[in-house]
């Protein structure tokens, strides 16, 4: 699979569309929640047109999760203030499930051509061919429009930071150190049975990630709680 971070850049052209660009990114990268989190769906449902609706309402709880809980925090360790988070109402929520929607599709479409069971890896035959064994054409896709997904997503947010940042070098390191931990534990549980650098690599990512996210949450319990006295 394509790293998950990189799949925004499908989205980044929607920026300014009336489409809310954080419901677009939640929804570029929900498919692949049942590989971070312990869900009663799996990944072969999220990546698959049918699936879409239950993608949706993974990605609505994210999406919530992020308005009204983690983008101030988030802001914060930039030292920077996220301002009121928008107020619910019907229009806004049917263009959310719309943004979740066209984002979660681009993620299909996307890993269609870099899965091994995609549908565009079935349909064209030569993104099976061998590349570098045990490498196929596919693979190399997968490796290239990840490296290039995450340029995007880095120059075009870089483009838009406005006046100097205060990091909060702190709290960074220790999110930091528990992506480090998840990436220990997971490549751990993983003993022996992983079959090259490619296996090695995925087991890391599947570790670092929820491993940062525990940090994230932890993190915007303390902001919450001790630096502004109360709950989201």
């Amino acid at each position: 699979m394509p790293f998950t971070p990189a799949h925004v850049a499908a989205v980044l052209p929607l920026a300014r569309t009336r489409l809310p660009l954080a419901a677009l990114v939640v929804g570029s990268m929900a498919p692949d929640l049942p590989y971070y989190l312990p869900l009663p769906v799996g990944a072969s449902v999220t990546h698959f047109p049918l699936g879409l609706p239950v993608v949706v309402l993974l990605g609505a709880v994210v999406w919530a999760c992020w308005t009204y809980a983690l983008r101030a925090p988030l802001a914060a360790l930039a030292g920077r203030e996220a301002g009121p988070p928008p107020a619910p109402g019907p229009r806004g929520v049917a263009w959310g499930a719309a943004a979740l929607a066209v984002g979660a599709l681009t993620h299909m479409v996307w890993d269609a051509f870099t899965h091994p069971g995609g549908a565009g890896v079935q349909l064209l035959p030569v993104l099976q061919e061998p590349v570098v064994e045990p490498h196929k054409v596919y693979n190399v896709l997968m490796y290239a429009s990840s490296a290039l997904g995450l340029a995007a997503v880095a120059w075009w947010t870089a483009r838009r930071v406005e006046g100097p940042l205060r990091p909060r070098w702190i709290p960074l390191a220790a999110i930091a150190a528990c992506a480090l931990a998840g990436a220990a534990v997971s490549r751990l549980a993983a003993g022996d049975a992983l079959d090259g650098g490619y296996d090695l690599v995925r087991v890391v990512l599947l570790g670092a990630v929820p491993g940062a996210g525990a940090g994230v949450a932890a993190w915007s319990l303390y902001w919450w709680v001790r630096e502004r006295g109360g709950t989201p």
